[in-house]
């Protein structure tokens, strides 16, 4: 198994590993956009996504006008696009590609978007308030699986086909879950409840025989009682196996680190493992981890009273049947930032990236760099450096509930889900903004 991306003090003291510089070596942060609501997009919750022109897609969990009201916006939510100015320095130009209708239609997007290599997206939404199964009609949908398709002409519509609609009790609802493909088009997903034993499911979603058909939908966990509400998407290694987290669970019922190995015959079911329990240093991860080239995992927990929030990585064991291993890579206090709610990236040189949803300079959240360690003369390594990048301020950018992505030139790109503009509906807190760091 062996897979690389391409794409408090008495903590620190004991494992040896966080170094904290209070401020960045002056990165640049720019707001590219600012969202207005209205029959344009607010509330961006999820990450972005590129095409190779360096054009920017995404989802708003409001805006587009339509029947619905939520976080003080209106609107139903939308599929979004950034384009960049032809001139250098110019600004940035939103284009609505679809707006949710509500109703018996899906609304509410709150995860990201997949892409294909025809230009179709694939995405997830939670048709209710906040995604929560005791808002939704009794005995009706609450969550669907979609697909838009590109139109055939220049300046044609987006068709949006549903795919997948989800029963809150049988299947659960796919929150913050996008939709991950493997290389046979099928998508696997999370929902945090529902399910055989009503706490959350890992599935996968087989496209019909015939274009335009249901696709067909396969639980291939449930989980129980005692590890319960996988919290982010999953993801692939080498061999097929798939990996995530719950936000609940273990002996402390702080969280877990799972992996489901596939069947030998088809049709059989899905084997799982946990990998490790939270609650010795760290809790409540709310998101999937990824791979380094050495198989370690690396991830964030967003803390709980007993711990803050946190970098982890878990080394594999060395010999089968063993234990991983966690170490604690920084820990959130307030100033370097708290509440890490999303994933982590690399660069080439194995520097990690991510955001916390609050703290730093103005208690608006942060973006930040970690920087692994390196041996020094005697051989001896330190521990791995945290920079602030950026700390959120409203104005420029508020609450970055999801991590960045590299763009063009080896910069960070990424959105917050509120501060901006304070006008109109979104006068309270803003409507969100989409940024750049550049080194």
């Amino acid at each position: 198994m062996s897979v690389k991306m391409r794409l408090r003090d008495f903590l620190c003291i004991a494992v040896l590993t966080c170094a904290v510089t209070g401020s960045a070596a002056n990165p640049s942060y720019t707001v590219l956009h600012r969202f207005v609501d209205g029959k344009f997009s607010a509330r961006p919750l999820a990450p972005l996504i590129a095409d190779g022109a360096g054009n920017f897609y995404g989802t708003a969990s409001a805006g587009g006008n339509g029947g619905c009201v939520r976080y003080g916006s209106t609107g139903c939510g939308t599929v979004f696009e950034l384009t960049r100015s032809s001139a250098p320095g110019g600004p940035w130009t939103e284009n609505v590609l679809f707006r949710f209708a509500g109703g018996s239609k899906p609304w509410w997007p709150m995860a990201g978007l997949t892409m294909d290599a025809a230009g179709n997206f694939f995405g997830t939404t939670t048709d209710s308030p906040y995604g929560a199964p005791d808002s939704c009609v009794p005995g009706d949908y609450c969550g669907s699986a979609f697909q838009l398709t590109p139109p055939s002409k220049p300046l044609g519509a987006w068709t949006e086909t549903d795919l997948y609609r989800f029963n809150p009790d049988t299947d659960g609802v796919p929150s913050f879950s996008g939709l991950v493909p493997d290389d046979k088009g099928n998508l696997y997903g999370t929902t945090c409840t529902g399910g055989p034993n009503f706490n959350g499911t890992v599935f996968q979603l087989t496209p019909p025989p015939k274009a335009g058909s249901w696709w067909t939908k396969t639980s291939l966990i449930g989980f129980h009682r005692d590890e319960s509400c996988p919290s982010g998407n999953v993801v692939f290694d080498g061999a097929g196996n798939l990996y995530g987290t719950t936000f609940y669970g273990g002996s402390q019922n702080l969280g877990l680190v799972f992996m489901l190995t596939p069947p030998a015959k088809p049709g059989a079911h899905w084997t799982k493992t946990v990998l490790f329990e939270f609650g010795s240093n760290t809790c409540f991860p709310q998101t999937n981890p990824i791979f380094d080239g050495s198989s370690n995992l690396y991830g964030t927990a967003r803390g709980c009273p007993a711990f803050p929030g946190a970098v982890f990585r878990l080394t594999p064991p060395r010999q089968p049947g063993g234990s991983w291993t966690e170490t604690v890579l920084v820990t959130f206090e307030g100033s370097n930032g708290d509440s890490p709610t999303a994933g982590l990236i690399f660069d080439d040189a194995g520097n990690l990236y991510g955001t916390t949803e609050n703290g730093g300079a103005y208690g608006h959240g942060t973006i930040f760099q970690l920087k692994p360690p390196a041996g020094n003369d005697a051989g001896e390594t330190t521990g791995w450096t945290e920079t602030i990048l950026h700390s959120f301020n409203e104005g420029g950018g508020d609450v970055p509930w999801v991590g960045p992505i590299f763009g063009m030139g080896g910069a960070l790109y990424g959105t917050t889900s509120d501060g901006g503009y304070r006008r109109g509906v979104c006068k309270v807190a803003g409507c969100g903004a989409v940024f750049k760091v550049a080194p």
